[in-house]
């Protein structure tokens, strides 16, 4: 016998989470699915990075800084950034 959830009256975030753990459940839909989907979507918000105009500019730089104490870089490549910053900034070496 399976549950039934009632979810008239719940707004419609609450219902496509119920849904949703409901599909989970019965094997309709897997983690790796959700996962996926929740990883495409936020490349679509979060994936391009349009400067300081951009509302997500403060977000886009706190997490650069934390991808870069976590190793997400090597030295190397850092190096190679460093040289287009300074010859932005008119400067070299």
């Amino acid at each position: 016998m399976t549950a039934t959830i009632d979810t008239s009256g719940l707004d419609p975030v609450a219902d496509a989470a119920l849904t949703l753990a409901k599909d989970a459940a019965e094997g309709r839909v897997s983690v790796a699915t959700v996962e996926q989907a929740a990883a495409d979507r936020c490349r679509a918000l979060f994936g391009t990075v349009a400067g300081p105009g951009d509302p997500l500019w403060n977000l886009h730089t706190d997490t650069a800084r934390q991808a870069i104490a976590l190793g997400a870089f090597t030295a190397a490549e850092l190096s190679e950034w460093v040289a287009v910053l300074r010859q932005r900034e008119g400067r070299s070496r």
